[in-house]
């Protein structure tokens, strides 16, 4: 359901590990992945899983959550997942929605270094699964942990805590206005606590069905947003928060280490993050942890020809009522399908949505850490092969696999004398690893097969317009994303082209967030 008189009604119906969302092609459980670290062994795992029990495919969310369609056993997939350290929390399966910088600490920008961006993001997960975590909280609420570099503040999180150069963070909610500042070891606490009073202000009558997903749903509401941060300045009151303006709490978004780490050493790793430092203990993934191996044990993925969906119908990234006037601009009516597709994809439509790749570039990368490698998943997928060489990977550098918004992968710190195999063998697997494909910056709904909502096969039409992209230069690219109906499911946040197939045509156009912050529509996940 979406906004009615300002108050949502009903629940958000996202699915989970618990509660599976009933798709046409069958069962479809939604992971989340906090932060989006999964260790070497628990990325094996998934790939199990999806053989296993689902489709033998993969899929990441526009939060870089994963999902995985055809669930034959539900009661299987919780017992696994269970087991591999991917479900700490039956009760609040839904909640932990975090999305944070993929790159802290491995590519010398941003205020953080890699063990306590991972203890930190450990942190928060356990505090929102503890005892004072926000039970009743809706599976669409946000939080994001920016290491000062600005890239998830884009994404606008309801409540987010950014990094700053002087070993401390800011928190701010629905993207701006007044901050807290806290020390970094204050942070889960805080963010909990400002999640916390969002329940407890947006409780119905009856105390048990919520009047707002996100804060967006409340656009204007400054006593709703003061109640946050009043929250999270008394949880951190221990620390020192003090309260700024958003100006003098600003993003600093210049390339730097962290020269201050005292605020973050004195965030503990909780229990429940303990596997990520014990990354290569896993038999199953040490036998495949040599570089050298992964070209010879990779096979190739058809990723071409699949239709397989990457987001649920209704659920990822919905445009209610109260958002759609945020597509605005340019737009017209496609003759066919063909004519959609290159016209979103080369450009036409729209002159200011931002290049693709503006983001995180696929391809290889260093740092501080070692060598490091980031691909996309064509239409956020692939198959178990491709996830488990990026497993491998993973088993030989640090141990962790991290996923991020754009639907993508990153592993780091292997000797950088292995990224060209590795690069190989992630592109025989049917990845993005070149910053020059022109499938990076393109998106789609579930479409047809797996959507019962659907009027085409969005998949099909995105890939149609690859080869009229891939003749306009990379940095005029811009981001695109092809929708099976008016609900824009999965679309990114930012200025982007858009197919919508409508009931009576093709649209083709530009999808802007609206003006008023508070109603900013965006991609859940």
């Amino acid at each position: 359901m979406g906004v009615v008189g300002g108050v949502r009604a009903g629940d958000d119906h996202c699915p989970g590990v618990v509660r599976l969302h009933e798709a046409a092609d069958g069962p479809l459980a939604r992971l989340r992945i906090p932060g989006g670290l999964l260790t070497a062994a628990q990325a094996g795992a998934l790939a199990d899983v999806a053989d296993e029990l689902g489709d033998g495919r993969v899929r990441l969310t526009a939060r870089g959550n994963v999902e995985l369609r055809a669930i034959r056993d539900a009661t299987a997939l919780t017992d696994a997942l269970s087991d591999a350290g991917l479900l700490p929390s039956v009760e609040r399966d839904r909640v932990r929605n975090v999305v944070a910088t993929p790159l802290a600490g491995l590519d010398g920008r941003g205020h953080a270094d890699a063990t306590s961006w991972i203890a930190l993001v450990g942190a928060l997960d356990a505090a929102l699964v503890g005892e004072h975590g926000p039970a009743g909280l809706s599976g669409r609420f946000l939080f994001g942990l920016d290491d000062g570099r600005g890239d998830v503040a884009a994404l606008r999180p309801d409540v987010l805590a950014t990094l700053t150069g002087d070993g401390r963070a800011s928190l701010t909610v629905d993207g701006g206005g007044d901050a807290v500042v806290l020390g970094r070891d204050a942070v889960p606490a805080a963010l909990v606590a400002s999640a916390v009073a969002f329940v407890a202000c947006t409780a119905g009558a009856t105390g048990d069905t919520p009047t707002a997903w996100r804060l967006r749903d409340r656009p204007g509401d400054d006593a709703l947003r003061t109640r946050l941060l009043d929250a999270a300045r008394a949880a951190a009151s221990g620390a020192a928060a003090t309260p700024a303006a958003a100006g003098d709490a600003s993003v600093r978004t210049e390339a730097a280490d962290l020269t201050d780490t005292a605020g973050a050493a004195h965030v503990a790793e909780p229990a429940g993050t303990a596997h990520v430092a014990a990354h290569t203990e896993n038999p199953e993934v040490a036998g495949k942890t040599e570089p050298s191996q992964l070209a010879g044990t990779t096979q190739p993925v058809d990723v071409a020809g699949t239709t397989e969906p990457a987001d649920v119908a209704g659920t990822s990234g919905r445009v209610d009522a109260a958002g759609t006037s945020g597509r605005v601009g340019a737009s017209g009516r496609a003759a066919t399908p063909g004519d959609a597709a290159t016209d979103a994809t080369t450009g036409t439509a729209a002159t200011d949505a931002p290049a693709a790749g503006s983001g995180i570039r696929p391809g290889p990368f260093d740092g501080p850490t070692g060598g490091g490698l980031v691909a996309l998943l064509p239409l956020g997928e692939c198959g178990t092969p491709a996830w488990r060489a990026v497993a491998a990977l993973a088993a030989a550098g640090d141990g962790v696999v991290r996923t991020t918004s754009e639907r993508g992968v990153v592993v780091a710190g292997f000797p950088t004398a292995h990224a060209g195999a590795a690069l190989a063998a992630w592109a025989r697997a049917g990845l993005v690893v070149d910053a020059d494909d022109p499938m990076d910056g393109v998106s789609a709904c579930v479409g047809r097969p797996g959507c019962a909502r659907a009027r085409a096969d969005v998949r099909a039409m995105a890939r149609a317009g690859l080869a009229a992209r891939s003749r306009v230069a990379p940095g005029e690219r811009p981001l695109v994303h092809f929708s099976a109906c008016e609900r824009r499911c999965g679309h990114p946040g930012v200025v982007h082209d858009e197919v919508v197939v409508a009931a009576d045509g093709i649209d083709v156009g530009v999808w802007r967030p609206p003006a008023e912050p508070g109603d900013r529509p965006g991609a859940d996940g």
